[in-house]
């Protein structure tokens, strides 16, 4: 929705618009209690500096300056001034939250400023209404216990915005994937259900965005993505990054690897389940691809059960890191025959749902298969590899890898 209030004048007014923070602006008259902060201001100042020399700007702001408004204020007079899109990247949903439900809101009541505020989720947490329909009407092969389901579709014909934090409880993740929006799992236009799409509305919706907010993880995906010609956000002319020290951890998970001994039990299982003749791989009838399944498990099983009797057995003296090619790659064989059927199987079908959920199945493998050559092989310069173990009740065993610098990382993208 548009936020604040247009009005003719508003670039002579923008002129002072930092006078907002004096004791007696708008912040002031609507807070009693308000104090003008110098600090607030010279922040303020320093930031609408930056924007106007297209300078790059480091602050450590304590606690108590009001740091979020000194930010958004010069950020909106950016807005009026029709210089460009601005986003704000966060680290918490809270500081999102607050972002999006306190502070702009009352800047775009009080700002003689016309702008619209809108805040971008990533595509997991969008409902995909194709994918509901399939999964719902084929839970008996594909679940267990399909009682989340059934409540994720009573809230679908409820909710309007469609997102994960919206549902009144929290399904499990296995649940949720079998439902949310992905970017290769997409019918796109040819989609019966495009014109109600719920990640759909919200491109558009941020594609008329002067104010986007959104988090790290979002604002890292979407510079890498657009390295293959694609985006999540707009074309934006300014970034703000606040509780920006976690940006660092942030991008070691992006450019790093993380592949542990649950996921893969949990796809295959996903997959096919020997026990209960249950699985993705049961419903659509690929007996092929069923017959790799059993030997795969015992392989991963066997792999990663080499690399805990060396975690340890070594961990003391070596914290977890590894040197390369130390296990036996016993794994990636099975994968890649497993790749190989399921991208087989989905070509000789027409229905669009069984093709799409076997394709990401298919690639699926492929991320996998990537990311053990390259964590046995090393074959990344300037990262470290390590194996640890979780503090779940699984006790899973992860494969790990994390930039030493993620600074060049940060600057190809």
């Amino acid at each position: 929705m548009e936020q604040g209030r247009s009005i003719e004048n508003h670039h002579s007014h923008c002129a002072g618009i930092l006078s907002a923070f004096q004791a007696d602006g708008i912040i002031a008259k609507k807070f009693p209690s308000f104090e003008c902060r110098p600090q607030q201001l010279e922040m303020a100042r320093r930031i609408r500096n930056s924007f106007s020399t297209n300078n790059n700007l480091a602050i450590e702001a304590g606690t108590g300056i009001g740091k979020s408004f000194a930010y958004l204020v010069p950020a909106i007079e950016q807005i009026a001034d029709k210089k460009g899109i601005v986003v704000v990247s966060t680290y918490t949903i809270t500081l999102q939250e607050q972002l999006i439900n306190k502070d702009i809101p009352f800047l775009a009541e009080n700002l003689p400023v016309s702008f619209r505020a809108v805040l971008a989720k990533g595509r997991g947490n969008y409902l995909c209404k194709r994918r509901l329909k399939f999964s719902a009407s084929r839970a008996i092969t594909l679940f267990e216990d399909s009682s989340e389901l059934d409540e994720i579709s009573k809230w679908a014909s409820q909710t309007k915005d469609g997102t994960l934090s919206d549902i009144p409880f929290s399904p499990s993740s296995r649940t949720w994937e079998a439902v949310n929006s992905e970017h290769g799992n997409c019918a796109g236009r040819n989609c019966q259900y495009f014109g109600g799409c719920f990640y759909q509305q919200a491109r558009r919706q941020l594609d008329t965005a002067d104010l986007v907010i959104a988090n790290h993880s979002i604002l890292f995906s979407d510079l890498i993505l657009k390295e293959g010609g694609f985006s999540l956000l707009p074309d934006y002319k300014f970034v703000i990054i606040d509780e920006a020290h976690n940006i660092e951890h942030v991008a070691e998970d992006l450019f790093g690897i993380d592949l542990s001994s649950y996921s893969l039990k949990r796809l295959f299982n996903e997959l096919y389940n020997p026990a209960k003749h249950k699985g993705f791989l049961s419903f659509i009838g690929a007996k092929d691809a069923i017959e790799i399944i059993p030997a795969a498990g015992r392989a991963a099983d066997n792999f990663f059960k080499q690399v805990r009797n060396w975690y340890d057995s070594s961990k003391d003296e070596t914290v977890g890191r590894c040197s390369k090619n130390i296990f036996d790659d016993i794994l990636s064989e099975h994968l890649k025959r497993l790749r190989m059927e399921l991208s087989k199987f989905a070509h000789s079908k027409k229905e669009v749902d069984v093709k799409f959920e076997t394709i990401r199945y298919a690639n699926r493998c492929s991320e996998i298969i990537s990311q053990l050559e390259c964590f046995l092989n090393q074959t990344r310069p300037g990262y470290v590899y390590w194996v640890e173990e979780d503090s779940s009740r699984f006790k899973s065993i992860h494969l790990r890898s994390a930039p030493i610098d993620v600074g060049p990382d940060i600057k190809r993208v």
